[in-house]
């Protein structure tokens, strides 16, 4: 009989020190879970920043060059103040961001030229993302180009612009 209840007892206390085994890998997991989700939602974050950064660039450039009507003094005015304007937004969110972990750099440059054909409007930009604890880093980097027909252009502008032309 006493060998008996010790088989159970025994049993009792194996099957307890598994559950509870068991128990604490489903804790471990869960947290790990918890902590990759948090990261999968830094770097969705990081990546839906970038690409509305561009896609702002890209719609500021389409509104400048319909609304200049050909006029390149005005049109590289619009675009470049835009343009400004839109970096100002973008380092007033950076504080937001960071309290939410990630680090954000964005970096643009306009170029102008003319080839025989017409004229081309350049905007190299580049987005640079990083997890505050180091975990990933994201870089990308967008050319976004408009060309304008030499029809189209007033000619009167184009020396101002171009200032190297001999049309």
């Amino acid at each position: 009989m006493i060998k008996t209840w010790l088989i159970v007892v025994f049993v009792s206390i194996l099957m307890m020190i598994t559950l509870l085994t068991v128990n604490l890998m489903l804790l471990v997991n869960v947290e790990l879970s918890i902590n990759f989700l948090k990261q999968k939602r830094k770097a969705i974050t990081a990546n839906s920043c970038i690409d509305d950064f561009f896609e702002s660039i890209n719609t500021i450039l389409d509104d400048s060059v319909s609304s200049s009507r050909g006029n390149f003094s005005i049109m590289r005015e619009t675009l470049e103040k835009e343009i400004e304007k839109l970096i100002e937004r973008v380092s007033k969110t950076k504080g937001f961001l960071e309290e939410c972990g990630l680090k954000i750099s964005f970096r643009k440059s306009i170029v102008f030229f003319n080839n025989t054909e017409g004229y081309v409007i350049q905007i190299v930009a580049e987005a640079y993302a990083e997890d505050c604890e180091g975990l990933f880093s994201i870089r990308r980097n967008s050319n976004i180009v408009r060309f304008i027909p030499q029809e189209t252009c007033k000619e009167s502008n184009i020396a101002e612009l171009f200032p190297n032309n001999s049309s």
